[in-house]
Formats: C-alpha cells, sequence, structure tokens
C-alpha cells in the first residue's frame, strides 16, 4: 500500500533551489512516466524509466491518499516498446530531500510550470497528523489534478 501526501512547492522558499544547498547525484531522478490507460480504469497501468539505467512496468489502484501499487522490473527494450504505446506521457525530474527523517520528493516537471512535492508514510494517522514546511504551499493530495496520470499528455 503507498500512502502519500502532495502539495505544491513555493520556488522562492524550497531547499533545493538554495545556491548553498547541495543535491547528490543518487538523489536526482530524471524520469518518464507512460500510461497505457486512462484513470477511468480500476487499475492504472505505466511504464517507467528512471534516469534511463531502470525500468518498470507498475500497476496502482485508485485513490487520493492510500493505493495499492505493484511494480515489476522490465528491460530497457521492453520499456521502449510500452512506452510506444502509451496513450499519454510525462517527463519530470525528480530531487530527493531528507531532512528531520523525512524523505521529501520534490517533482520539476517538463510541460508543467509548477513544482510538487510528495512524502510517503506508513499509515494514514501519521500522513493526517503530518505538517508540511513552509515551502510546501498547498496540499493538492485530495485534488486529482495533480496526479501524474492527469498531468501526462
Amino acid at each position: 500500500m503507498e500512502i502519500e501526501r502532495k502539495w505544491l512547492v513555493d520556488t522562492a522558499k524550497c531547499p533545493i533551489y538554495h545556491e548553498n544547498y547541495v543535491i547528490l547525484a543518487e538523489d536526482v531522478w530524471r524520469t518518464v512516466q507512460g500510461y497505457l490507460n486512462t484513470i477511468k480504469d480500476e487499475w492504472l497501468i505505466r511504464v517507467r524509466s528512471i534516469n534511463d539505467e531502470r525500468f518498470f512496468l507498475e500497476l496502482k489502484t485508485q485513490g487520493l491518499l492510500a493505493r495499492e501499487e505493484l511494480s515489476f522490473k522490465i528491460h530497457k527494450d521492453e520499456f521502449n516498446q510500452t512506452l510506444e504505446k502509451c496513450v499519454s506521457k510525462v517527463e519530470k525530474t525528480r530531487y530527493c530531500y531528507y531532512t528531520d527523517n523525512v524523505k521529501y520528493e520534490i517533482d520539476i516537471f517538463l510541460d508543467h510550470s509548477f513544482v510538487t512535492c510528495e512524502v510517503e508514510f506508513g499509515n494514514e494517522e501519521t500522513a493526517n497528523a503530518f505538517k508540511a514546511p513552509d515551502w510546501c504551499t498547498k496540499d493538492v493530495t485530495y485534488d486529482p489534478a495533480y496526479k501524474n496520470v492527469n498531468l501526462a499528455k
């Protein structure tokens, strides 16, 4: 089960935009996600490339805060063949920022002017009690417009 919340980011306050902040290479992922079906289906089917080195076929159920997720490693040629058949795609760069035992995943999208931040949790109670830092300006967890499948073109 994947339990995560998502916010819009104020880039003027976000730590990854400060000149004195150093991001390690392993904390940056360039991602291409292709969707084989639409959000109207019970399970969402996508392929994902991370840094053009790791490739996955992933299945996710519907939902906003909590969803079931299955992930299977695939080969690059399988990813490329499947990506050609996708109905939509989204490209982003993800920066992982760690502080106070929290991993913030900050996404900068190729085709969108906003930046989002996701945090995963072990349970819904912890997710609902979490207080985001001030650079996370608007909670969009329950706004389906900010789901990656809806951002894909």
